[in-house]
Formats: structure tokens, sequence, C-alpha cells
């Protein structure tokens, strides 16, 4: 059987998640940000989809507030489900109520792009073709989201032709949840228009 499937429900609400994942986490982390530590993890036989790539974040402390919890996994469902963001397949809180989300894995950020040598970093064209793909999707959604970082673009594929990119950490400081999580009707067209058809700048 398929044990991870993408997750469709934007009403997405936390449960205590007590029966065991279908999935092996590494003990090495491969990254940590100021509320979470994500390591890479491996679906587990009897799973079919065991050579799914997923990633586990989960919260380094309780979560107090399941409601702003609740609001970020919906987010990325919703980034999901337009193609912006990489698959959310589980989320939940484990028995000591810290937040998990297991995740399509991409392994490298921009980022780390960003921080090789001038010689050996993509040129900036190639980064804008591949960063405006899920701009203009989250665009096209209606989504809006702010203070859009490098280490919050993620990537997958090799060679650069074939790179694939998509936006992750939808957190109280990266994306407006509550009554603005959706761009207001009169403002949708205008926002659209400016994020497919405008011009990034160039970042030496």
């Amino acid at each position: 059987m398929i044990c991870l499937k993408p997750l469709r429900n934007e009403k997405f609400t936390a449960r205590i998640q007590r029966k065991k994942l279908p999935i092996k986490v590494e003990k090495k982390k491969v990254g940590s940000g100021s509320y979470n530590t994500v390591y890479r993890a491996l679906v587990q036989p009897p799973c079919k989809d065991t050579d799914k790539k997923i990633i586990f974040r989960r919260s380094k402390d309780t979560i107090e507030n399941v409601q702003l919890f609740n609001q970020e996994v919906r987010m990325a469902i919703k980034m999901a489900a337009a193609g912006a963001g990489p698959e959310v397949f589980r989320a939940g809180l484990d028995i000591q109520e810290r937040g998990f989300i297991v995740m399509e894995q991409y392994p490298t950020s921009l980022r780390e792009l960003m921080d090789l040598p001038p010689s050996k970093r993509p040129k900036w064209t190639e980064i804008e073709k591949g960063l405006r793909k899920p701009l203009k999707k989250m665009a096209q959604a209606g989504i809006f989201c702010s203070d859009l970082k490098f280490r919050n673009v993620v990537i997958r594929g090799r060679p650069r032709s074939s790179w694939v990119m998509k936006l992750i950490d939808f957190g109280d400081d990266f994306c407006a949840f509550r009554d603005d999580i959706i761009i207001p009707d009169r403002y949708i067209k205008g926002y659209q228009q400016k994020i497919s058809a405008g011009k990034m700048k160039k970042i030496d």
C-alpha cells in the first residue's frame, strides 16, 4: 500500500499522533531554525512508496499556540496544491505535543547556491527562471506571502535545466494568515500581473 499521500485538507487541525509513523527518521539533522529541527527520513516497508524522499520537521518545544501551527500547515497544503510548495504528507503533534510535518524532500536551498563563489554560482538568469515558476503559481492561486528569503527556496534536480524550485517555511513571519490569508479581490489582478511579468533585481 501507499503509506504517504499528499494532504489536501485545507481545514487541517492538528491532533496528537499516538500511532507510529511509517517512516524512519535519520539521527543527523540537516537543518535547524529558531523553532524547528529538520531531518531526512525514509518510508519503511511494507509500504510500496519506500523510494519516496522525505523530510521530517519537528518543533524544538511544545507547541503553545496550536492555532498558529494549524495555519502554517494549511498554508503549506495550499502552496503544495498550487504547485508552489513541496507536498505535505503528514502533520500533527507528537506525544510531547511538539508539532511535526512530513514533507517532500528538496535537498538544496537557494541560500546554499548563493553562498558559492561567483565562479561556481549559477547565473542569475538561470536562478530567476527557476524561481519565477513557484512565484507565478503562488500569485495565480491568490496566495500572498512576503519576506521571501533564499533559505526559504528549496531546489531539486540536476542538471540546472531540470531544476525544480519550491517555496517553504510558512510561519507567521513569512506568510499572512488570519483575515488576509488570501489577497482581497480588488488587489489580486495587479498582484498576479506584477509577479508574472515583473523583473527581479539582480543580486551580485
